[in-house]
């Protein structure tokens, strides 16, 4: 870990950590060459896998890292170019502080194909496979732990 000005100023990478919001974090990991392509092309293989099909590469959205009092709405992914996306749990800490100790989880809720709600805990190294395009999905419940850190990896089907 950096600690030091100097050593942040000489970091090849440091115009892709961004600050974010208090709420939010978002480690943009396109620009890492060797760790994008690696990431892309393993969960893809594992995608393809389980789903029989070929896919291609849409976009590594990299890690979002969220925090206290945040949650989301209950959406769609608007480019639907992102017809298949990798959801992976990286880490999370989930105690609140010592007045509020710890909270179980944080559900992350998806509407399968019938409407029917999904209600989904992760641990760390879990992940999960949707059609973000065509699914309503979000953290819909407010996060009370510390930080919650997700990767997403997107994918489009080859035609």
């Amino acid at each position: 870990m950096y600690k030091r000005q100097d050593q942040i100023d000489h970091f090849i990478y440091k115009e892709d950590i961004l600050q974010g919001s208090k709420e939010t974090t978002h480690k943009n990991i396109l620009k890492i060459p060797v760790i994008s392509e690696i990431l892309a092309k393993e969960c893809g293989e594992i995608i393809e896998e389980i789903i029989n099909a070929k896919l291609f590469i849409q976009q590594v959205y990299g890690f979002k890292s969220y925090k206290a009092g945040v949650y989301e709405n209950m959406h769609k992914d608007h480019n639907p170019m992102r017809q298949i996306t990798m959801m992976i749990c990286a880490n999370k800490d989930l105690s609140s502080g010592a007045s509020q100790g710890m909270v179980s989880d944080w559900h992350f809720y998806i509407n399968d194909h019938n409407n029917k709600e999904n209600k989904i805990s992760l641990s760390i190294g879990d992940y999960i496979i949707y059609e973000g395009h065509n699914l309503d999905h979000g953290f819909t419940d407010m996060f009370v732990g510390k930080n919650y850190d997700v990767l997403f990896l997107h994918y489009r089907l080859e035609k």
